[in-house]
C-alpha cells in the first residue's frame, strides 16, 4: 500500500498545482460574465453576516477578508480538537456557530460538525467518496461539497444527510460556490461546470 506520505506528493504534483492554480483562475474570470446571479451575488467581497465563514476564503471573491476585528493583546487558545484520524481533507467552513470540516484520506470520509463555543462534537456523518483540498460551502442550511473522482455532493444539515450526489467528468479539489439556485465548481479538466442546488444535474460545463 502506498504511504500517505507517497499519496499526497503524487496529488499534488507539479502538473496538479498548475491545473489547481489555472482552475482558480478560470473561477475567478468566468464567474463575472456566467450571468447577472453571480455579477450581483451578495456582495460579492464581503464576509458573510454573524461572523460566519460559508465558503473556502470567507466570501464569494475568494479574499479571505474577515468584517471582524482580529485578536488583541494576548490571545489565548481557546480550544483545540482531534479528530483522531489522518486529518482534515480541506479547510474548514463556520456557519450559525457551528464548524463544519471532512476529515480522512486514502478512501471514504466523514463530515464532522463541532459546536465553536464548547468545542462539543455535535454529530459525524459518513461520506461514500473523498474530498480534498475542497472546502465546504454552506448555503439555507445545506453544505456542498466536492471530491477527487469528481462527486460533487448537497447534504442537508439540520437532517444530516445527503441530499443528492452527482458526478463531474473529472475529478475536483476546487471548492464549490453557490449563488441563488446554482453551484459553480471546477474540476482537473480545466472545466467550469453549473450545477442546479435542487436536483444535482448539471446546466452547463
Amino acid at each position: 500500500m502506498k504511504s500517505h506520505t507517497h499519496y499526497f506528493e503524487q496529488r499534488f504534483s507539479r502538473r496538479r498545482l498548475l491545473r489547481t492554480a489555472a482552475t482558480g483562475l478560470m473561477l475567478g474570470c468566468a464567474l463575472p460574465h456566467a450571468g447577472s446571479a453571480i455579477a450581483t451575488a451578495r456582495a460579492a467581497g464581503e464576509q458573510a453576516p454573524g461572523g460566519d465563514w460559508l465558503v473556502a476564503q470567507g466570501n464569494p471573491a475568494r479574499t479571505g477578508f474577515a468584517a471582524s476585528a482580529g485578536p488583541v493583546g494576548d490571545p489565548t487558545l481557546r480550544w483545540c480538537w482531534s479528530t483522531q484520524a489522518p486529518g482534515l481533507t480541506g479547510s474548514p467552513v463556520v456557519a450559525d456557530g457551528v464548524l463544519y470540516a471532512t476529515i480522512g484520506v486514502m478512501g471514504t470520509s466523514t463530515l464532522i460538525a463541532i459546536d465553536v463555543d464548547a468545542a462539543d462534537l455535535l454529530w459525524t456523518l459518513e461520506l461514500d467518496f473523498q474530498p480534498f483540498a475542497s472546502a465546504p460551502a454552506v448555503s439555507d442550511g445545506m453544505l456542498y461539497l466536492g471530491g477527487i473522482q469528481g462527486e460533487v455532493a448537497a447534504i442537508d444539515l439540520d437532517r444530516q444527510t445527503t441530499i443528492w450526489q452527482t458526478k463531474l467528468e473529472a475529478g475536483t479539489s476546487c471548492s464549490p460556490l453557490v449563488v441563488d439556485d446554482m453551484l459553480y465548481i471546477g474540476d482537473d479538466n480545466d472545466t467550469l461546470s453549473a450545477i442546479d442546488i435542487e436536483d444535482g444535474s448539471v446546466r452547463w460545463s
